[in-house]
């Protein structure tokens, strides 16, 4: 008998992508469809003297795709980061500390840029499976007024094979989801991110990474994929806020067609004395679109949404940062 409480999602980092190994970590604040299907099935119709449709079948391709959602932790938001924006990240410890260790996901513009890909363990009691060459083709981050987080990745793998799950790796002491307690910096191009602090305004917002790594194939004699490519960045951002003074002053901004420098923060419990846990997004976009009024609450609010571009001053497109006790992947 199947109970579905008993579900979960183990993973191990790669270390030859393909290569599948043995999972180092069970996942924690995450969901995953569990999707089996990673194939399309061909049926030809013939004209065979038949009025049966079908009469021979073949395996054209193998893929497995998969969304992992959910409220992620401070310490395993780092495993979708991995997977959609650069692998091979090593995390730095701030002047000061032991034990916290900051993680940033920094694109390189110029240089092809490598996920880092998984093996990724999932089932329930009467089932595992295992996909290796597990990547995400895209990254979503939001929060609702008084909510945790929430992400939604995009996952793509080769194939579904049935294992057994990678034993006693135990529910890890992670902390609360990333919380609530969310701050949003704007500041105009050419200045510095994070310095203005936009106050008593922000009430939702999503970010969004479509499209940035995908699979590549080739004829090669598989019938998976074997490698990855990568598009252009086009990062979004929406913000829900109440029309106030600084909403009319960034309508400004809109209409003379000023970048903007945008932070948008999270910080949690400490890892040690004054270094507490962080999720940071920041990037460079250009205010596109400014939407009607609406109403929540009783307030009069707006959408804004921004589209990254690039700051030769800033130097960057985007990037986003964690800050935990993690010391690896």
């Amino acid at each position: 008998m199947s109970i579905a409480a008993l579900r979960r999602i183990q993973l191990g980092r790669e270390t030859v992508p393909g290569t599948a190994v043995a999972a180092t970590i069970k996942a924690m604040g995450f969901q995953l469809g569990m999707s089996l299907h990673d194939r399309v099935i061909t049926q030809p119709e013939d004209h065979h003297g038949s009025l049966a449709a079908a009469h021979r079948h073949y395996t054209q391709s193998q893929e497995w795709t998969d969304e992992l959602s959910g409220n992620p932790t401070f310490e395993d938001i780092l495993y979708p980061l991995a997977m959609a924006i650069r692998g091979n990240v090593t995390p730095t410890t701030p002047v000061g500390a032991t034990a916290a260790r900051l993680w940033t996901f920094t694109p390189d513009l110029v240089t092809p840029n490598t996920p880092d890909t998984f093996t990724l363990e999932f089932g329930d009691n009467a089932q595992a499976y295992e996909v290796e060459h597990v990547f995400a083709t895209s990254l979503e981050l939001s929060a609702a007024l008084g909510d945790p987080w929430e992400i939604s990745a995009e996952l793509i793998g080769r194939q579904v094979t049935p294992t057994t799950f990678t034993p006693a790796l135990p529910d890890r002491d992670v902390r609360t989801p990333v919380c609530p307690l969310t701050r949003l910096y704007v500041d105009d191009g050419g200045g510095t991110i994070g310095t203005t602090q936009i106050m008593t305004t922000l009430l939702d917002w999503t970010w969004s990474l479509p499209e940035h790594f995908n699979a590549k194939r080739y004829q090669d004699g598989t019938l998976y994929f074997t490698s990855h490519g990568e598009l252009p960045m086009a990062p979004e951002l929406t913000l829900t806020c109440e029309h106030n003074a600084q909403i009319v002053a960034l309508r400004g901004k809109y209409v003379d067609g000023i970048r903007q420098l945008v932070r948008i923060q999270a910080t949690g419990e400490e890892v040690e004395a004054g270094f507490p846990r962080l999720v940071t997004i920041d990037g460079s976009y250009l205010i596109t679109e400014f939407s009607g009024f609406d109403e929540a609450d009783g307030r009069t609010t707006v959408e804004l949404t921004l589209r990254g571009e690039y700051d030769p001053d800033y130097a960057k497109l985007f990037e986003v940062s964690a800050q935990s006790g993690v010391n690896s992947l």
